[in-house]
């Protein structure tokens, strides 16, 4: 049988601009069951592959919007598009596009019972609530072939939230000033805080640190850049500096809007190269620090800040790893900080680089509480395809 309260809603919203960014209306809002039927045409369609994550999940959505019967809107990361949330507030929803188990939720808590937002809303005889809301799960395998989509309350992934953790995202930034100054340099922090927690730091000449780094690395199923710390072999802040002075200047090819963390990757490859490891395949796998070998945490500024993540550099606690069996802290994580700008034909130049132990990065970036919030969830095997 015809479902013509679907069609009605459906021509209704299709007719509007940008609908989908603006306060819901409960006579044009979806059932979960006619979400589900109207999105049911992104089943085995294939995530175009050339994009990065970024593009992928926006290519995603965009189809999803579609399907849904809003005309497209110019961008997802838009003042108004950022304002929302959930980010597709017409119809109380949001979409996740997934390839693990790992959900993150940027920015607000689905699950909770605050209030969104908005005079709209809060002005409301009956306010939604995050909890309200619908989260649609779009989920593809890694050659990016969509499987299945689900849909869910917030109150089903409260369920799922097992720890209730909220990371906060630091960030630093560089004055303008700053750069201008140490433009074409190498900047060393003189001070190598991890020689106060670790005797064996430095004891090696820079001869023998460079053959057992050369012979040892040879294992491209298991880089040693990846493997626990071998302190006796760590190179100094100067030693480092020494290997990377060839870097300075050199010019990579802009990816696009979109494609800083993929540039970032290359450019990470590229010092652990310098730093004569042999195996440096993949190495954007989210731990702390990047270069767990010699504990080096590998940032770059592409814009106008750094992204620190979840770890402040001068936190003096314990970092909780296996490997960590001499309590070093963030503090000691050495920082190799390289400082991009764009070229005359908009490529991306490493334009300078900075080595400080976490201790004295303020010495040299300002630190500050991003704004960014996350929640993690772990969807449960059964939602899988």
């Amino acid at each position: 049988m015809p479902n013509y309260g679907l069609n009605k809603r459906w021509h209704f919203i299709s007719r509007q601009n940008f609908l989908i960014f603006c306060p819901p209306n409960q006579d044009s809002l979806f059932t979960e069951d006619e979400i589900l039927e109207l999105t049911t045409p992104i089943l085995n369609q294939v995530i175009p592959h050339n994009l990065s994550n970024v593009q992928k999940s926006q290519w995603v959505k965009f189809q999803i919007i579609e399907l849904l019967g809003y005309q497209r809107p110019s961008g997802l990361r838009t003042k108004q598009a950022r304002q929302s949330k959930p980010k597709f507030i017409h119809q109380l929803l949001d979409i996740f596009v997934q390839s693990s188990r790992n959900l993150q939720v940027w920015n607000y808590v689905p699950y909770s019972n605050t209030v969104i937002s908005g005079e709209w809303n809060i002005e409301s005889e009956s306010p939604y609530r995050y909890k309200d809301c619908r989260y649609l799960l779009v989920l593809h395998n890694p050659e990016g072939l969509i499987l299945k989509t689900a849909i869910v309350s917030g109150n089903k992934l409260a369920e799922w939230d097992t720890t209730g953790t909220q990371t906060i995202k630091w960030q630093a930034s560089a004055r303008r000033s700053y750069r201008n100054e140490i433009s074409s340099q190498i900047i060393v922090s003189p001070v190598e805080t991890l020689e106060n927690k670790i005797g064996a730091y430095m004891q090696q000449p820079i001869e023998k640190k460079s053959r057992f780094i050369i012979q040892e690395s040879q294992d491209l199923q298991s880089p040693l850049i990846k493997q626990p710390p071998t302190p006796a072999f760590f190179l100094t802040h100067n030693e480092i500096a020494q290997a990377l002075r060839t870097l300075i200047g050199t010019e990579f090819a802009n990816l696009g809007t979109g494609q800083e963390r993929s540039m970032g990757q290359t450019l990470e490859k590229e010092i652990i190269k310098a730093l004569g490891y042999q195996s440096y395949q993949q190495t954007d796998t989210g731990d702390y620090p990047d270069l767990l070998h010699q504990l080096i945490e590998v940032k770059f500024q592409f814009r106008d800040t750094i992204d620190l993540g979840k770890y402040l550099p001068t936190d003096p606690l314990s970092i909780k790893a296996p490997w960590n069996e001499w309590e070093i802290s963030p503090r000691e994580i050495r920082y190799i900080v390289a400082l991009i700008e764009q070229s005359i034909y908009d490529n991306f130049i490493v334009d300078s680089i900075v080595i400080t132990s976490g201790e004295k990065f303020n010495e040299y970036f300002s630190i500050s509480e991003g704004t960014n919030t996350k929640v993690q969830i772990s969807l449960p095997l059964s939602i899988m395809p």
